[in-house]
């Protein structure tokens, strides 16, 4: 599609030059030559640049059909630290989130369907988008593909075609939010509400890390494309309680004063000796009497 109208504007505009820019053709033949130019303009614009299936649909809801058709999946990168491009601890707890929704454990079954190809950005080391994946990649036993980055969306999109045809789909893919719908365009999928950039951020903002694109497709060809969320809600916070405290203080205090008591009795030192002096004999304290 771009490639069309790459060339088709140029070609309208020197149809448009032809029509007005230059007087008008006196002869027949000249009249003719005119004619078959906007003619076959007219044609070229059908048959080259024809509106795809998700052109012409709207694509809010999901068709009844979707089982029927090969999924890829775009979802944004994790939450990463303020520090560096690694996940922090609300990151690391949406990878593991991930994990159950596309993989499922135990007896709870996955919301996505399982993906046969796993896609992350990666480009300037940066980690989020490929760790946020890594759980689901080790629980399913999948390589997750780190080839490709933000700055090659072009390229991403032919390679994730590409394993779509041969694997079947689902793909799922880990993209930096400010290049998904960039990249979901490259993928063929145009569709009527994504067309003005500037609603873009109205369908999916640089806050929301919840949202899922799932693009639907016969081929390689896009049908449809909707938003669903993944329906994470981020770390549980711990609850403190104040009646541990209320319970345990008192006995905490009162072991406290009776381990001091004891400390004091232990170590108190020893008075110093007293002299006692023998005292003398009543006899000897007694003036002597004259004979």
């Amino acid at each position: 599609r771009r490639a069309c109208a790459s060339v088709g504007a140029p070609v309208g505009v020197l149809v448009s030059v032809l029509l007005f820019g230059f007087p008008a053709p006196r002869t027949a033949a000249d009249r003719g030559g005119m004619a078959a130019a906007v003619a076959a303009f007219l044609v070229w614009l059908l048959v080259c640049c024809p509106l795809s299936p998700a052109d012409a649909t709207h694509c809010s809801d999901a068709p009844s059909s979707l089982a029927r058709l090969e999924l890829v999946y775009v979802i944004r990168n994790g939450e990463h630290q303020s520090t560096s491009n690694h996940l922090d601890e609300i990151g690391l707890a949406r990878a593991q989130r991930v994990a159950l929704l596309w993989g499922g454990y135990g007896s709870m079954g996955a919301k996505f369907r399982r993906p046969r190809a796993l896609f992350a950005n990666f480009v300037h080391d940066a980690q989020n988008a490929v760790e946020v994946v890594r759980p689901l990649a080790n629980m399913i036993n999948l390589t997750v593909n780190a080839s490709f980055g933000r700055e090659n969306n072009a390229g991403a999109a032919s390679a994730i075609l590409d394993s779509l045809k041969h694997t079947g789909g689902p793909v799922l893919v880990a993209w930096k939010q400010s290049n998904i719908f960039e990249l979901v365009e490259d993928l063929g999928c145009l569709c009527g509400w994504m067309r003005n950039r500037e609603e873009h951020n109205q369908y999916w903002s640089r806050l929301n890390f919840d949202r899922v694109f799932v693009l639907g497709f016969q081929g390689t060809e896009c049908i449809t494309a909707h938003l669903r969320e993944e329906g994470f809600t981020g770390v549980p916070e711990r609850e403190e309680s104040l009646l541990p405290i209320l319970f345990w203080s008192p006995l905490l205090a009162f072991i406290a004063v009776g381990l001091f008591s004891w400390l004091q009795k232990v170590h108190r030192p020893l008075p110093e000796e007293e002299e006692f002096l023998t005292p003398e004999p009543p006899s000897l304290r007694q003036p002597l009497l004259p004979v």
